[in-house]
């Protein structure tokens, strides 16, 4: 999943800046998939559910 999907899946739970986003991503320690510097960087698909369960949603 890329950012822009991330944010799109969580809206309805919680609106979010892309700056928060990456906030909860550093927090629950979730990385980019794959080693090679990529663009769109894409994170693992269940990266959504962490987030709201951090969230308590």
């Amino acid at each position: 999943m890329t950012i822009k999907e991330i944010i799109e899946t969580l809206q309805p739970v919680k609106p979010m800046t892309r700056a928060t986003l990456y906030t909860y991503l550093r927090i629950l320690g979730i990385k980019p998939i794959g080693k090679v510097r990529q663009s769109p960087q894409l994170y693992p698909d269940d990266t959504p559910v962490k987030i709201r369960h951090l969230l308590g949603h």
